[in-house]
């Protein structure tokens, strides 16, 4: 357990992504006379969904290895909240890109939450070897190999992430490399 968030049985992270989508689905109904209504601007919503719903939702996600099942429970509550907001109905046919270029919005979920997961990962690596924290990177977990390729590790996860930046994860070390690569990624 961290930060509140539980793995599932096979170490997968659904239960987790489920229960922050429902976290964000109640804040969203809590703010919905704003997000929703009429008199406020498309940017001044955008901003409150950033600030508040997305926030919520994606709280702890920086442990997340999240598989295509995932993403897409994250994508799809995101994209119905951006419809919610912007008073489309799918039947409008309007990309959410474009939407959520109306609210303001560079970057989807899924991408904020990659970059969460590099930012922890800079963080951990650049701690002592010897912090527990450190350690538990380099456990191996003894066990039964079920059949099949196995899942992607958190790790292998955010050397993906951090290879689709330009970055290595050599440059962990190098903090104003680190920071740039990420920010140049928003």
């Amino acid at each position: 357990m961290y930060l509140g968030d539980e793995l599932d049985a096979g170490g997968g992270c659904l239960s987790a992504v489920t229960a922050r989508v429902r976290v964000g689905w109640r804040k969203f109904r809590e703010l919905s006379e704003v997000l929703c209504g009429k008199k406020w601007s498309v940017k001044m919503k955008g901003k409150l969904y950033k600030t508040c719903v997305r926030t919520a939702m994606v709280y702890g996600a920086e442990t997340w290895a999240m598989r295509k099942v995932e993403e897409g429970v994250l994508l799809r509550a995101e994209r119905a909240m951006v419809r919610l907001m912007c008073g489309v109905k799918l039947r409008n046919r309007k990309k959410t890109s474009e939407l959520m270029s109306m609210l303001e919005m560079s970057e989807d979920i899924v991408t904020l939450v990659g970059h969460s997961r590099m930012r922890w990962y800079g963080h951990v690596m650049r701690r002592d070897v010897t912090v527990g924290i450190r350690k538990v990177l380099d456990v191996d977990v003894a066990g039964m190999v079920g059949k099949g390729r196995p899942r992607m590790e958190w790790r292998q996860r955010v050397e993906k992430d951090v290879a689709k930046v330009g970055l290595l994860c050599e440059d962990v070390s190098d903090r104003p490399k680190w920071r740039s690569g990420l920010r140049s990624c928003h």
